[in-house]
């Protein structure tokens, strides 16, 4: 086994150990992003059921890495409404992109996607 040196090792390979890779690189970094399991293939004729409420920060940085072109071309859904609940039928919280004079409030994202 070959040793090369490395600027920073990232240890996770999910969404944000995966963009953490992604922009020390392209920041000119040698990075080494380490994973326990190869990353499951994109199957676009079924959908993943773990999904991610992206908010337009998110998407910036998405952008800025240039993979947010492909997440969008792919399968995400952008929303307008939210609403959050307890399991216990407590308090509960809305969000109206309306409400806050936006076109959206974010984007609905597969997993699978993005790692």
């Amino acid at each position: 086994m070959s040793r090369r040196a490395r600027d920073v090792i990232v240890v996770g390979g999910g969404v944000v150990g995966a963009a953490c890779a992604l922009a020390l690189a392209d920041a000119g970094l040698e990075v080494t992003l380490v994973e326990g399991r190869e990353p499951a293939a994109w199957q676009p004729q079924q959908a993943d059921l773990r999904v991610y409420a992206f908010a337009p920060d998110n998407a910036h940085l998405l952008t800025a890495l240039g993979v947010w072109p492909t997440v969008t071309a792919a399968r995400a859904c952008a929303y307008r409404r939210m609403r959050v609940w307890d399991a216990a039928g407590g308090d509960e919280l809305r969000f109206d992109a309306d409400a806050l004079g936006r076109e959206q409030l974010g984007w609905i994202v597969e997993n699978d996607l993005l790692v």
